[in-house]
Formats: structure tokens, C-alpha cells, sequence
């Protein structure tokens, strides 16, 4: 009876593992993070994700890589801001600046580039 029991509770607690790392993958997540599109005809070169209080655009999100035309990317926060409003500014090939002010990213999970 006992070796049944503890058979069950060991089935038990590793069929609930995977419930237990997706909660806490989940818990980890910033409500900031969202995933960008890019819409255009041409690939983003530079891409900028800046605090809408902010008077500097910081650093390319892409470093070295180049957003295709059709493509997506992830883009995830990790830092401690409580800002929700963002500025978006993204360069293409042809050097063409397309910019969003205010972009509530507390609210939103995707960013389409038009």
C-alpha cells in the first residue's frame, strides 16, 4: 500500500513539473516585451526602442543584424523601468526613418513597421 502511494505521489509531482516551469517562465516575462514586424517593402537596418521621456534613442536593438522585409523579431526587456511608453524608431535600406511616439507597450504584444 505504501510503495503504491509513493508510486503515485512521484507520478504525480513529475507530471506537474512542466505546469511549474511554464508558470514560472511566465512570471519572468516583462509585460514590455513585445515582437516586432517588419511590414515594408525594404529591410530595417536600425532599430530604436527609447523611453518616450527620453531625449536619446540609445542603442540599435539589432546590434549587427538587419530586420528582412516579411521578418519578425522578438525584442524583451530587462531592466527595472515601470515606463510603459516607448518610442520607436526604425531606418531603412533606403535610409527612411519611420517613427512611433508613445507606443504603450504595457498594452500591446506586437509592433507592426508600415
Amino acid at each position: 500500500m505504501l510503495k503504491h502511494s509513493l508510486r503515485t505521489l512521484v507520478a504525480t509531482a513529475v507530471c506537474s513539473l512542466p505546469v511549474v516551469l511554464g508558470t514560472a517562465s511566465e512570471a519572468l516575462a516583462d509585460q514590455r516585451d513585445f515582437t516586432v514586424y517588419n511590414q515594408t517593402n525594404q529591410d530595417i537596418y536600425y532599430l530604436y526602442v527609447s523611453d518616450s521621456n527620453s531625449n536619446y534613442w540609445g542603442d540599435d536593438v539589432l546590434g549587427s543584424s538587419v530586420l528582412p522585409s516579411g521578418n519578425s523579431l522578438f525584442i524583451y526587456f530587462d531592466d527595472y523601468s515601470n515606463s510603459c511608453l516607448y518610442d520607436i524608431r526604425a531606418i531603412a535600406a533606403n535610409g527612411a526613418e519611420l517613427d512611433a511616439r508613445q507606443v504603450n507597450l504595457c498594452q500591446i504584444s506586437e509592433y507592426y513597421i508600415r
